[in-house]
């Protein structure tokens, strides 16, 4: 015994073996390590991994940022309508109403499904209206795509949603809204927000 602890010191010279040994941990993985500090928590085949996982994240956060440098302002109106059209749908789906024109049930996953989020006034001729709530309704692709919007269909059923004297209001509504990057990116966020909120009520609710 003496002879092998004698051995092992030629051959780690410096190192207390014994010492050593007492700070042998095993790793999550199953291999072992010698524990000298608190810094080390892994062995080193883990350690590696670990560090390939955090050179991937810092290399992934880069792109992005360099990503959103180079967006443009057209980038953000689309990220901003994909934000508040989910929301629309989702909200309409959760609060159990039917197509705003012809009365069908909203059928389908909420992320395009079989309903979209569309537009009473129409964005070719009220594109200051694109992002306004009151002007945006879940209907079926039918509806919104094959039919031309149902115009006097969906006016019909938007004022019993909401009313006629809101109605009256959008209709007569022509106030220019023009975003900066800075507005579009904080009704983005909003609306990424409040589809969140709907998702999480929707899981207490299942639970």
């Amino acid at each position: 015994m003496a002879l092998r602890s004698l051995s092992k010191k030629k051959k780690f010279p410096g190192v207390d073996i014994d010492k050593a040994h007492k700070l042998e941990r095993i790793c999550k993985c199953g291999n072992t390590y010698t524990k000298f500090n608190s810094l080390i928590n892994k062995c080193v085949k883990c350690l590696i991994v670990k560090g390939k996982q955090i050179v991937a994240k810092e290399t992934k956060k880069a792109y992005r940022e360099q990503k959103e440098k180079l967006k443009t302002i057209k980038d953000y109106r689309e990220e901003l309508k994909k934000a508040l059209h989910l929301y629309v749908r989702m909200r309409d789906k959760k609060a159990g109403h039917t197509c705003i024109c012809c009365d069908r049930p909203l059928a389908g996953a909420a992320v395009g499904g079989a309903f979209d989020a569309g537009h009473f006034r129409p964005v070719s001729t009220a594109p200051h209206l694109r992002f306004d709530e009151r002007n945006i309704h879940a209907q079926t692709k039918y509806c919104n795509k094959w039919k031309g919007g149902r115009y006097f269909e969906y006016e019909k059923g938007l004022r019993k949603r909401i009313g006629d004297q809101a109605v009256d209001e959008l209709k007569a509504d022509e106030t220019p809204r023009k975003y900066c990057i800075d507005e579009l990116k904080a009704l983005r966020d909003k609306y990424r927000v409040m589809t969140k909120a709907l998702k999480w009520n929707k899981t207490e609710e299942a639970a």
